[in-house]
This record gives C-alpha cells, sequence and structure tokens, in this order.
C-alpha cells in the first residue's frame, strides 16, 4: 500500500519512502536521513546546487566566530604556525588566508587529545549551527588539498575528475560552473576541494592549474619536502603536508612552470636576422631574376619596422631550391611535398641599390643567405648584419614582460642601421591588424589538418624515446606515456576551442591509436 501523509504540510521522504513532516525533514535530513542525490528538499542534492552553494558560503562566519571563541591564543599561534599562515608566504589577501584558516582548522588541525575543531564542534552538538549547516560544517571536516585531473565536462557545470594521489578511487564529480566553463579535459587544478553528500565543490579562492609538462617533477619536489617534514613530525600525512604547506606549493609550482619555460625559450632558435647587401649588377636584371624563382612571393611593399618602403617585396618560402631546408628542420615544422600549404623561409625587400634580407631564425638566416650569394654571385656585396637573439632577449626580460601587449613602442636601432634605412617611416612601430574570426579559424584548421591527419601519427616523439605514436600504440611498455603524450594535446585541442570557437577533436586518433578511453564521455 503506498504511503499516505498524516497532514497536508507532509512531504514524502524519498528515502524513508513513507510522508514525514517539514519540521523532520529539515532537522534531519543529511544528518539522520540519508537523502539521495535528487531529493527535491535537500539542500545538498544535485538538483538543488544553488542552495546549498549558498548554504556552504555563507557558513564560513559561523565557523571564524566558533574559532574565535574555542580557540585559545596558544593554539590559535599553533594553528598559524602548522597552516603556514604566520610567514612572508602566507596568502597576503584577507578572504584566501581566512579560507584557508577555515578548511585547515576543520579538517586537519588537532588539539592535545587529538581532536579537530570540526570534533570539538560535534561534541557541543554543533552549537549555533541549524541542521543543513552541520551538514556543511561536516563536509569542511573532511575537507582536503590535493591534484585533481579533469575528465570529463557537461555544460551545466559538472566535472568529472581524478584525484592524482588517490589512484585506486573512483571519479568524483565535482560542481563548479566558473571552473566548467574556463578549463578543458585533462586540466590539473591544485585546490581545497568541498565533499558533500552527493558532490566535491573546488572551494576556498584560490585554484592552481598545473601544467602536465611539469607536474612529475613538483611531484618529486612534494615526496622529498614531505619525507623531510615527517624526520621532525612522524605520522605527518601527505595529505596534511600539502594542506599544510598549500601556498608553499603554488609558489614552487610557479617557479617550477617559470624555469621550464625559460629553459625552452633559450633553447629556441629564435633570432631576428638581417642582412643588407649592395647590387652590383642593374637592379632590373635582380628583379627578374627574383621573379622567376618559384619560392618568391611577391607581397605589398611597405615601410616600418627598421625598413624604408622597398621597390620590390618577397614572402620566401620554401618552394623551388629553398625546399632543400626542409629536411634540416625539426619534424614538426616541415612541410611535405604533397601538402597544400607551405613553409615560410624569410622576407627581402629589394630598393634601387641594394637587397635587404629578413629572417627570424639563425637556420633559415644561414639557408637563405647562402642560397642568394649562390644565386647571384658578385652580383650582389654583403654590406652590413645584424642578428638580436629574440629568445635571449626574452628570457632576460622574464616571460611575463615578454607577454605584455603593446610592449614594443619603438623600432630596433640594429635594425634600421643593417637595413642601410634612412627614412623617417623606417622607425615606424608596426600596428598589428586583427585578423576576422573565419579566417584565424580556417588557419587553426588547415594546421591542425596538417599537424594532426597528415603528420603526428607517424613522427617520432622524444617523451616516446623517439617512437612514433603509431609504434607506441602497439609496445605495452610505452602505452602510459603514449596516454600521457594524447592528453596533452587533447587538452591544448580543448583549449583552442574554448577560445577560438572552433570544433577540433582528436577522437578518431585516439580509435586509430587504440586509447578510445580517452574519449570524452560526459
Amino acid at each position: 500500500m503506498p504511503p499516505i501523509p498524516k497532514s497536508k504540510s507532509d512531504r514524502h521522504c524519498p528515502a524513508l519512502n513513507e510522508f514525514i513532516s517539514t519540521q523532520r525533514c529539515g532537522s534531519e535530513r543529511g544528518t539522520k536521513i540519508a537523502c539521495p542525490s535528487s531529493c527535491p528538499h535537500f539542500p545538498y542534492a544535485i538538483p538543488n546546487y544553488d542552495r546549498g552553494l549558498v548554504l556552504t558560503q555563507k557558513i564560513g562566519h559561523k565557523i571564524l566566530h566558533f574559532i574565535k571563541t574555542e580557540v585559545s591564543k596558544e593554539e590559535m599561534q599553533l594553528l598559524t604556525q602548522e597552516a603556514h599562515l604566520n610567514g612572508r608566504n602566507a596568502p597576503s589577501d584577507p578572504e584566501e588566508f581566512f579560507q584557508h584558516l577555515i578548511h585547515f582548522g576543520l579538517a586537519f588541525f588537532r588539539d592535545a587529545s587529538g581532536r579537530t575543531l570540526t570534533d570539538r564542534w560535534r561534541e557541543k552538538s554543533f552549537i549555533g549551527l541549524s541542521n543543513d549547516e552541520q551538514v556543511a560544517v561536516a563536509g569542511y571536516g573532511r575537507s582536503y588539498v590535493s591534484l585533481l585531473e579533469v575528465q570529463d565536462i557537461a555544460p551545466d557545470g559538472k566535472l568529472w575528475m581524478k584525484d592524482i594521489f588517490r589512484a585506486g578511487e573512483d571519479r568524483l564529480l565535482v560542481i563548479d560552473r566558473t571552473t566548467a566553463s574556463s578549463v578543458s579535459r585533462f586540466s590539473l587544478l591544485l585546490s581545497w576541494f568541498l565533499p558533500l553528500p552527493h558532490y566535491t565543490r573546488i572551494s576556498g579562492v584560490t585554484v592552481v592549474r598545473v601544467d602536465r609538462e611539469t607536474v612529475e617533477t613538483w611531484k618529486a619536489e612534494l615526496a622529498r619536502s614531505w619525507k623531510s617534514a615527517r624526520l621532525k613530525r612522524r605520522g605527518l600525512t601527505r595529505e596534511e603536508h600539502l594542506a599544510s604547506t598549500l601556498h608553499l606549493q603554488i609558489q614552487r609550482i610557479t617557479d617550477i612552470g617559470k624555469e621550464r619555460q625559460m629553459s625552452m625559450i633559450r633553447g629556441l632558435d629564435f633570432c631576428r636576422a638581417i642582412a643588407q647587401f649592395k647590387m652590383n649588377a642593374p637592379y632590373g636584371e635582380i628583379a627578374a631574376a627574383l621573379a622567376s624563382k618559384p619560392e618568391m612571393q611577391p607581397t605589398e611593399p611597405k615601410a616600418g619596422d627598421g625598413f624604408d618602403k622597398p621597390l620590390l617585396e618577397f614572402a620566401w618560402v620554401r618552394r623551388g631550391e629553398s625546399k632543400a631546408l626542409e629536411k634540416e628542420m625539426i619534424a614538426q615544422f616541415q612541410h611535405s611535398d604533397s601538402d597544400e600549404s607551405v613553409g615560410g623561409l624569410a622576407t627581402l625587400r629589394v630598393y634601387a641599390d641594394r637587397m635587404v634580407l629578413e629572417t627570424f631564425s639563425r637556420q633559415k638566416y644561414d639557408f637563405a643567405r647562402g642560397l642568394l650569394e649562390q644565386w647571384f654571385g658578385t652580383k650582389l656585396s654583403f654590406q652590413s648584419e645584424s642578428i638580436e637573439d629574440v629568445a635571449k632577449m626574452m628570457a632576460k626580460k622574464g616571460i611575463e614582460e615578454s607577454r605584455t601587449p603593446g610592449a614594443a613602442t619603438t623600432v630596433s636601432p640594429y635594425a634600421i642601421l643593417a637595413s642601410g634605412s634612412k627614412t623617417p617611416d623606417a622607425r615606424q612601430v608596426p600596428q598589428s591588424t586583427p585578423i576576422p574570426p573565419e579566417l584565424a579559424r580556417g588557419a587553426i584548421q588547415a594546421f591542425y589538418d596538417d599537424r594532426y591527419r597528415r603528420k603526428f601519427a607517424d613522427e617520432p616523439v622524444p617523451m616516446l624515446d623517439n617512437a612514433t605514436p603509431r609504434e607506441a600504440s602497439r609496445r605495452k611498455d610505452l602505452r602510459p606515456r603514449l596516454i600521457e603524450l594524447m592528453k596533452i594535446h587533447i587538452q591544448g585541442i580543448e583549449e583552442t576551442n574554448q577560445r577560438e570557437g572552433t570544433q577540433l577533436s582528436l577522437d578518431w586518433l585516439l580509435d586509430e591509436l587504440g586509447v578510445p578511453e580517452l574519449r570524452s564521455r560526459g
């Protein structure tokens, strides 16, 4: 016989499968009654996420009041010391400070009897809290810091995530609309996490994205610092060490990322190389010879950025004899003979009395200069050159400064001298022209087709011991690294989709390489 309400105000309880009073529902849900995830009356049911969000955010002032009244001065000093809130690495933002204090205090700080602040509050029957607030505080008492990997994202703000430090556990359902709208699959997030009855929330103020390329370095350093800390405090868990040193870990993650980027920049062949040649033959003869070369594509002559306006200007691409450079370039930048697109080599400017070569790598500069001397011999005489190591300058300035939009306010004097330019127009700073979105998406699609459909599966990859992804797919020993490689590429592709409005997918490639488990599951 179906349950029958005793009063008009009674409501059906799906957990008990009976009608109960609203008073009983409000005083027992989530504490004495195990409410299901779909219960319309439970604030922490998944459909009621907004109600739960408000409750967990508003409870902060009551938690701080409890800490102020419950914790002695001596205990507070110990709490701030254990939470690393009393030194120069403590967060300067007040909200961030108090959020860290709340989480660490309720979940990890223990008194002489081994009780957490949550335990002590529970012993006092959670005085001052409503039933729904008690559920929130119990969640804060189980909160933790960890590194979670985003594995799937739903449009309504749900994320299915895997704890990197708990490999054997199932995926977590995390709900956070702001984060879900700004991350891609396989992003790694370090933060405080607040477990509630049916889902987890990203809590606190700080959410740090950790680069996949640096995560193993950071994990190794974390293991060393944890080992060192245990010499002073036996029984210290990694979870507690990570929570207490969160802001130290954030700083180290930032430093490791910068160190890696600076190392990459310093290793780049990224220079602005300019060479000026005096023409010892008539202008018409030189111009005709260049126009006959398949690698020379005429472009509109312009002045600025260190150059007078030339009579002729060419985009020098890797065709004809210049195609020989392909085999000397790293695989990622090579273009096969069947490619519709073609790689660039240099810009060539021709004046009445001189020719000026400009490239952005030393490899291209040496190749192009050698080819010009081969083509023209004594018809050209080398006059001057300028080689500015852009990578070195970026490393010296620092990554953040080098990324600042509009940072270039003057033209390089080295470019003006090397090009032999004299007019005021040569000192004009070039203005970037916005690329229409449809053209940008077309260029991205062309790069995607070239990179992934034509090359990727059969190119050697250092991360795979120089095996190709296709070869790695047939080797059990390389499968973990192949999976990690594909996660990096999936993350990049999906970030591009978010940023540019494209709809690129590597699902077909994942099937081809035998890793269909990396496809989006939703």
